[in-house]
């Protein structure tokens, strides 16, 4: 589904937002189109869930390649996904449900985009190993065009918010990474 951000009516990221909280559409792939450029009009889309994210002017080739690329995506299961069952990943009152893409913090539910469920989920996979941005951009957005680094950062930053008082074990080793530590 291609989404201009500015339709006449309604802010194309309030329908994305609406695509994402229903169960039916909330795996769909959406790509935001628009002519907000900035890092933080980008960044904004993405967490909320959009695949990519493409500004205007663009040319129909670079439209037609991002459309491949996220139905390929699509089509395929998501990183370290491939032998998941729905165990979760239990760190005391943190609890990730791997196939329901649902997280607990001491029994209430966390709701928050794939990108930012596929970084915790591979950090808890992973505790005690740091990744550095690049290995976390390699892994969450593998096929991505454009992904600015600080997307990583800002993904990590609303997670620690999100999971309270776990937050804190998601760990900044400065130089290196970021890493779920006990």
């Amino acid at each position: 589904l291609l989404l201009d951000v500015m339709l006449p009516g309604e802010d194309g990221l309030s329908v994305l937002k609406r695509l994402r909280s229903n169960s039916d559409t909330k795996e769909l792939p959406v790509i935001l189109v628009t002519a907000k450029d900035s890092e933080i009009d980008t960044v904004r889309g993405l967490d909320l869930g959009a695949d990519d994210y493409i500004t205007k002017p663009y040319s129909i080739r670079n439209v037609l390649a991002r459309v491949r690329t996220v139905l390929r995506r699509a089509s395929k299961p998501s990183i370290d996904h491939a032998d998941e069952s729905d165990a979760p990943l239990v760190y005391d009152g943190l609890a990730v449900y791997p196939l329901h893409k649902t997280c607990t913090v001491n029994g209430t539910e966390v709701k928050m985009p794939r990108k930012e469920f596929e970084i915790l989920m591979m950090l808890l996979r992973n505790r005690g190993r740091v990744f550095s941005r690049e290995e976390i951009l390699k892994r969450i957005w593998p096929e991505e065009v454009v992904v600015l680094d600080r997307v990583v950062d800002v993904n990590i930053t609303r997670l620690r918010s999100k999971l309270g008082e776990y937050g804190r074990h998601i760990v900044t080793k400065p130089g290196y990474g970021y890493g779920f530590m006990d």
